[in-house]
């Protein structure tokens, strides 16, 4: 853009030095120099163009760096279209290794190309976010930090949570959850809605909790051992089981029938909720509401049992309607 101004007609262009250098320095910071000088002279100044090289947080950067400054205004357009460090900031310590900036932990960090082994173990994390020229911390270090206001970890919390990762490193890509056995791949995505309004899904990965180091949860059987501090026994496991099966099923589409061999009903897809089928607890069968009331009583009737029940209340629901309908029909007139 600078070269299409110089060459225009009648355009004499005269150049100045901006500064000079005793010994030769990284061709990055003559870049970062670039751009602080294009903030002070106001000649990145064109936020309706906007490209790969001249992206909208650079324009936002500028203007509240001049602002900061209490620099005047500028009317035109300026004469640059692309912000200088996207021109190639060479910074040699991304490819080269590191040890953690935390004081208390003694592991190494690595660029993505030459990690030990392609796992989040290795993963590491800048110091301070948005700065590319401070110290990196490890994927311990870094999680730990990002979560708790920029603390970091003690010796006693690091050692804690390299046994998480390591369990997480050996469990492999699908997690299978170490109570109920369930895959990660067969919990369903969950969707949510981005700071700058785009849609996306994550899917909720297994934990490894602190009192049970080496064993990763899926998130029912996690947030259950959070609260209550114990695992669920065998029991409470098959009906959790159960009960998610029932309501995938459901959800699918699939057709549910009450399995009490004396029965059979069919739940009818706009079936209220209160009417629907249900994991009995006691005979961890999915029954009708009807046979499900029966086993909750100690017993599992036939069908011949639960038609004679069912016509016995109508004959008795029947007979109470009509005596209603007597006794209004005796009381006097009111005038």
């Amino acid at each position: 853009m600078q070269l299409g101004q110089i060459c225009r007609n009648g355009v004499h262009p005269e150049f100045r030095n901006l500064a000079s250098f005793s010994h030769s320095i990284e061709k990055g910071y003559l870049v970062l120099f670039e751009g602080i000088v294009m903030i002070l002279l106001g000649t990145y100044n064109h936020p309706s163009y906007i490209t790969r090289y001249s992206p909208k947080s650079t324009y936002d950067l500028a203007t509240s760096i001049r602002g900061f400054l209490n620099l005047p205004e500028i009317t035109w357009r300026g004469m640059n279209a692309t912000w200088s460090l996207h021109q190639g900031f060479l910074n040699l310590v991304v490819t080269s290794e590191s040890k953690c900036w935390n004081p208390a932990c003694d592991r190494m960090t690595y660029s993505w190309s030459k990690r030990p082994e392609p796992t989040s173990v290795y993963r590491r994390m800048l110091r301070e976010p948005g700065n590319p020229l401070g110290g990196y911390l490890c994927a311990i270090c870094g999680t730990y930090h990002r979560c708790h206001n920029g603390e970091l970890p003690s010796p006693a919390v690091i050692a804690r949570i390299a046994l998480r990762f390591e369990a997480r490193a050996k469990a492999g890509a699908d997690v299978a959850c170490g109570t109920c056995g369930r895959l990660e791949s067969q919990f369903s995505k969950r969707h949510f809605m981005g700071r700058d309004g785009r849609k996306g899904y994550y899917t909720r990965k297994h934990r490894v909790h602190t009192d049970l180091p080496g064993k990763l949860l899926c998130p029912p059987f996690f947030e259950f051992f959070e609260k209550g501090k114990r695992e669920r026994t065998d029991e409470e496991v098959q009906i959790l089981l159960g009960t998610t099966h029932l309501v995938t099923a459901r959800g699918r589409g699939e057709t549910i029938r009450c399995k009490n061999p004396a029965c059979g009903a069919i739940e009818v897809s706009n079936t209220p909720p209160k009417q629907r089928h249900i994991l009995n607890r006691r005979v961890r069968l999915v029954l009708c509401p009807p046979f499900n009331n029966y086993a909750n009583r100690g017993s599992l009737r036939n069908r011949e049992q639960v038609e004679a029940t069912l016509a016995r209340r109508m004959q008795e629901e029947e007979r109470e309607r009509a005596q209603n309908d007597d006794a209004a029909a005796s009381r006097p007139e009111s005038v």
